[in-house]
């Protein structure tokens, strides 16, 4: 083999090898990205989580007899229910994920089920 044909050699070797950087670096933009959407994500849900209790109590307060505010409490218990069953299949599908924020809202979903099944008890 002569130099040039070495030369050429580790040129094409070189330019694949940078190939396969451009593309890992690709994917760890989008990576990157998924996670900044994922947590951005999260925050929403978490905050909406926490507003559709709040609304429930204000709702509650407002209500004319106990059969609408044990209705209030037994429907805010059921999408909690709900919000936890999905939970649950996002947890199952990412792995059992560590991120702190995402379990967080996994344990604010309980949480405030146990408290709304809690109110409806109380006034059902």
């Amino acid at each position: 083999m002569t130099v040039l044909e070495e030369l050429k050699t580790t040129q094409d070797s070189l330019l694949e090898k940078a190939r396969a950087a451009s593309e890992l670096a690709a994917k760890k933009a989008e990576e990157n990205a998924f996670e900044s959407e994922f947590e951005n994500s999260i925050l929403d849900a978490l905050s909406l989580t926490r507003t559709m209790y709040q609304q429930s109590i204000i709702e509650a307060r407002h209500a004319d007899t106990l059969e609408e505010i044990a209705e209030i409490w037994k429907e805010t218990q059921a999408t909690y229910e709900g919000m936890f069953s999905l939970w649950s299949g996002m947890n199952a599908i990412l792995g059992q994920p560590q991120d702190k924020l995402f379990v967080y809202w996994g344990e604010l979903i309980k949480e405030l089920e146990a408290a709304s099944r809690e109110h409806y008890e109380f006034h059902g």
